[in-house]
């Protein structure tokens, strides 16, 4: 799991009242792709914005971004990810950081 201290707690709460997963365990045995999905949504939840573009290399890569204009943090990691998936988990990854400070 990406998300850990604080920000685990506040998301389990958030995502068992707001989707009514019947448990955890439901949560787990989701793709990752809803997994990160559901993940995304708490952050916009609590004005974390969790983003990926696109540098149009050739292969494109991928760019992970995170934004917290209340904490006013936005980070733009100068690292390359091959697959938008890579990216997105480590953007979750920065807000999960955000979240926890």
């Amino acid at each position: 799991m990406i998300l850990t201290d604080k920000c685990l707690e506040a998301f389990g709460v958030y995502i068992l009242k707001t989707h009514k997963i019947a448990s955890w365990e439901c949560f787990e045995n989701l793709p990752k792709l809803l997994q990160n999905a559901l993940i995304i949504e708490f952050f916009d939840s609590v004005n974390i914005t969790v983003d990926v573009m696109p540098i149009l290399n050739n292969p494109i890569k991928w760019q992970p971004n995170t934004l917290c204009l209340e904490k006013e943090i936005c980070t733009e990691e100068i690292e390359y990810f091959d697959t938008r998936s890579e990216a997105t988990e480590k953007a979750i990854e920065k807000a999960n950081e955000i979240f926890n400070n």
